[in-house]
């Protein structure tokens, strides 16, 4: 027994993390693709285990939700650690949540990580085709206490490239200050760009790399009739 309480005593404690998040930042656009990972201890590995949501910072206890976290629903890998995408349903409610990493048979969690979840959106609300472009109207929601004046919104083509962007607060790239815009709507003209495809817009808080809404509405290139 003595060599196995050894073993048990040098692997370190199980773990749930989610990638982006920081112990001063713990927010997540919900309808967004996340990776979260997890660790066990492999000789306390059980299978199968799962990723379960609960209301509420109080850990897995609770009311919970067993399919709100999308590709991160299914039966994790029998391994010990891995890494796996996971979305937050835009059909639960904002506010703090626990993810717990459990055994599925008996309930007991291994480990847990909490957030803060929110919702933003974007949306092409009109299309005009006119020659050689197309004038796009997108139309913008962010929480008013996440709105910063630094806020964008991309055109990115089918590569991820980025041919187009601009502050929501004035629909511009001027550095000017101004006052944030948690909604509005901004026209503007889009041509053909050199990368077959088309066009989708993404909304980025602060106009870092995260992204928090997607607009549904993918602008290809039959639409210009190209």
């Amino acid at each position: 027994a003595a060599p196995l309480l050894t073993a048990l005593r040098a692997e370190p404690p199980a773990s749930l993390t989610i990638e982006g998040l920081t112990a001063s930042a713990r927010l997540v656009w919900m309808g967004m693709r996340g990776t979260i990972c997890y660790s066990i201890q492999p000789s306390a590995n059980v299978n199968p285990k799962g990723l379960v949501l609960y209301m509420g910072r109080g850990g897995a206890t609770g009311t919970f939700y067993v399919d709100a976290l999308g590709p991160a629903n299914a039966p994790l890998p029998l391994g010990p650690a891995a890494c796996v995408p996971f979305v937050i349903s835009t059909g639960v409610a904002v506010g703090p949540y626990t993810i717990a990493l459990e055994d599925t048979a008996s309930g007991s969690a291994f480990a847990a990580v909490s957030l803060e979840a929110d919702r933003a959106l974007i949306t092409v609300t009109s299309f005009i085709r006119a020659g050689n472009y197309g004038t796009v109207t997108l139309k913008w929601t962010v929480p008013a206490t996440r709105a910063s004046a630094n806020d964008t919104v991309q055109v990115v083509d089918a590569e991820g490239g980025v041919g187009y962007w601009f502050y929501t607060r004035c629909g511009c790239q001027d550095n000017a200050t101004a006052a944030p815009a948690p909604t509005g709507s901004v026209s503007f003209r889009l041509y053909k760009g050199l990368v077959a495809g088309g066009y989708l817009f993404e909304l980025h808080p602060g106009g870092g790399k995260v992204v928090a809404d997607v607009a549904t509405n993918w602008i290809t290139w039959a639409m210009f009739g190209w």
